[in-house]
């Protein structure tokens, strides 16, 4: 499957977490690097680990609630043996984010959910005043 995408500049209140845009199925969807969510949730185990058991456990739908793109990891620093490595990256819907966020049942998850709630808002605010914005534009509730 094809995918485009590119970070979508959002002015919001709180920046949690960055709101990227890909696109699915010819429809454009504002998406979060599930590597910045794990992180932020602060959840002690590690991220293939985690994000592979949730999307089996939750039955999510690669090309419908998540997007894998190839990237590189950026060398550590103070390491001269260090190179990038490949890595997969899971851009998630903000509804599978806000699901996984409820899920994990922590403070940092429900600051989460709240969070991934008050962008929808906001995102819907913006496209709603935007006169060249697609009215069939799939949203996420």
């Amino acid at each position: 499957m094809a995918a485009q995408s590119h970070t979508q500049v959002v002015n919001l209140n709180s920046n949690l977490l960055t709101i990227h845009s890909h696109v699915f199925n010819e429809h454009s969807i504002d998406t979060v690097n599930s590597r910045d969510l794990h992180a932020f949730l602060e959840l002690g185990c590690d991220f293939v680990t985690w994000i592979k058991a949730r999307i089996c456990q939750y039955d999510f739908v690669d090309g419908e609630d998540y997007l894998i793109l190839d990237g590189l990891s950026s060398p550590k620093r103070g390491n001269a043996k260090s190179r990038s490595q490949k890595t997969k990256d899971y851009f998630i819907t903000l509804d599978m984010a806000k699901e996984l966020a409820m899920v994990e049942r922590n403070e940092k998850g429900r600051e989460a959910r709240r969070y991934f709630i008050n962008c929808e808002r906001q995102l819907k605010a913006t496209n709603s005043n935007s006169p060249a914005a697609p009215s069939d534009r799939p949203r996420s509730t």
